[in-house]
């Protein structure tokens, strides 16, 4: 069973799992920043930025996948998890977002704050909370955490949150903006990520591999068990 580590190095811990690779805030649009969260949610930073990138590269531009079969565009998200979800939830989002200013350029919503955009934002059927975490902090620079179902096991599983808690998406979140700084956030959610998706899996979770299983309290229940070495029986001695 792995050692009781304290939240604060814990937290440390995972911030230094971040991927070099990931995005930093304010790289992207607001726009396509709400693609990339559906790309991101549930994967890999690898896994996203590919399938992002086949997005852009595969079709003329976002108004071709709107109108396109939710087969053609889950293409684009191979080696994501649900790839046919993900699609249909980026065509909702697509004809959402025409329907509402007849294109694709929301920088003048943008203006508005988080706030106002969050609210607008929130009433799309295809954005959820880690959507809207993920606005507040990648494009408004906000001290929040977007946190997915992977996350939330691997903060459960780490001792980072309750098990209660890890159970519900909001209450995560909050639960881990209280221990994480501003600072370290877009690390943080890089490395859990990371952990979550390459190790920390729902069913069979790679503990023999994961970087953080000595400071995992629950890798004891899937690492397999230690051989118990059989000492051998002493020759006896024949009698003279």
């Amino acid at each position: 069973m792995a050692a009781t580590m304290s939240r604060p190095k814990l937290v440390s811990q995972v911030v230094e799992q971040a991927p070099e690779n990931d995005l930093t805030p304010g790289q992207l649009s607001l726009f396509e920043n709400l693609i990339y969260a559906i790309c991101r949610e549930d994967a890999e930073v690898n896994q996203a930025n590919a399938a992002f990138e086949q997005l852009k590269d595969r079709f003329f531009d976002f108004n071709e996948i709107r109108v396109s079969t939710s087969r053609e565009v889950a293409t684009c998200f191979e080696g994501c998890s649900e790839p046919r979800t993900r699609a249909l939830r980026l065509i909702s989002l697509l004809q959402d977002i025409f329907e509402a200013i007849f294109g694709f350029d929301l920088e003048s919503i943008a203006k508005k704050g988080a706030k106002p955009v969050q609210k607008q934002l929130s009433r799309y059927k295809s954005v959820n909370d880690f959507t809207l975490a993920w606005i507040g902090h990648r494009v408004f620079g906000e001290q929040t955490i977007p946190v997915d179902s992977g996350m939330r096991r691997c903060a459960g599983r780490l001792g980072l949150v309750e098990a209660e808690c890890a159970k519900d998406t909001e209450e995560t979140r909050v639960a881990l903006e209280r221990m994480v700084s501003k600072t370290k956030m877009a690390s943080f959610v890089g490395g859990l990520q990371m952990v979550a998706q390459k190790y920390c899996h729902e069913i069979l979770p790679d503990c023999t591999k994961c970087t953080l299983t000595k400071a995992c309290p629950e890798s004891g229940k899937f690492l397999p068990p230690v051989p118990v070495k059989v000492a051998k029986p002493k020759a006896s001695k024949k009698p003279r």
